[in-house]
């Protein structure tokens, strides 16, 4: 008898493994199965005035995204970090079939090299600039110094534009020699060293400059004391 119960126990044991193993192999399938679970309804917040929604669709229309248990919400981050104007995204499953997307794009703060533009951050990004961007400052210097030149311009550009001397552009070399040009065109050459003392001496010399008649181009600080002035060539007039 108890040879017959332990092979009827062993028995059932087997039969319910065996319902456990083809219930999991099911389930399985179905998970996989875009049919039986897919992403029917995709949702994207946050403010993103330069990614037109077309684009938001066509990263996401790459490739299937698969059923909500398999769609690999990191590849589809990567994908959407991957356009020009968008800064972080952030892609999270909704129970049952919904893909939330939250974008932040790029806050552009200067032009770069007349060919990208930099973040709050000092961070290079390539993307097509819109008319907003037009008005924002110019600066030039190496990529990898990018952060450096950033905050070398805005404790530059304060000094400057507190006392009314608005800043356009501001070139960092890879000398680490500074130049910048004022909004009305005239050129600041400071050098490598003590910039915001020579930026002083600017604004306390140059008005006595305003008398005269011929109008500077440029001024070369990189002195110990005073500067250089160059002036601009006077126009040709053409007699009638």
């Amino acid at each position: 008898m108890r040879s017959w119960g332990f092979w009827l126990g062993l028995g059932f044991f087997a039969l319910v493994m065996a319902g456990f193993a083809a219930g999991g192999v099911s389930l399985w399938h179905t998970m996989r199965d875009e049919g039986q679970l897919p992403v029917e309804q995709v949702e994207v917040k946050g403010e993103h005035p330069h990614t037109p929604a077309g684009d938001i669709r066509a990263v996401l229309t790459q490739k299937p995204l698969g059923s909500f248990f398999t769609v690999d919400v990191n590849e589809v981050q990567q994908r959407l970090e991957a356009l020009p104007w968008i800064y972080q995204a952030s892609v999270r499953k909704a129970w049952p079939r919904k893909l939330q997307i939250f974008l932040v794009e790029q806050q552009p703060v200067a032009r770069w090299n007349d060919q990208a533009l930099l973040n709050a951050q000092g961070q290079v990004f390539r993307a097509e600039p819109g008319p907003a961007e037009q008005s924002l400052p110019r600066l030039y210097g190496q990529d990898d110094n990018a952060k450096d030149t950033l905050d070398g311009y805005r404790g530059l550009a304060t000094l400057l534009e507190g006392s009314g001397y608005p800043l356009a552009a501001a070139w960092l070399s890879a000398r680490n020699s500074w130049e910048l040009e004022l909004k009305d065109g005239l050129k600041l050459v400071l050098g490598r060293e003590d910039t915001l003392r020579r930026v002083q001496r600017f604004i306390d010399s140059f008005p006595y400059l305003k008398g005269e008649a011929r109008q500077p181009a440029y001024l070369d600080l990189r002195y110990d004391t005073g500067f250089a002035v160059g002036w601009q060539e006077e126009e040709n007039k053409e007699t009638p």
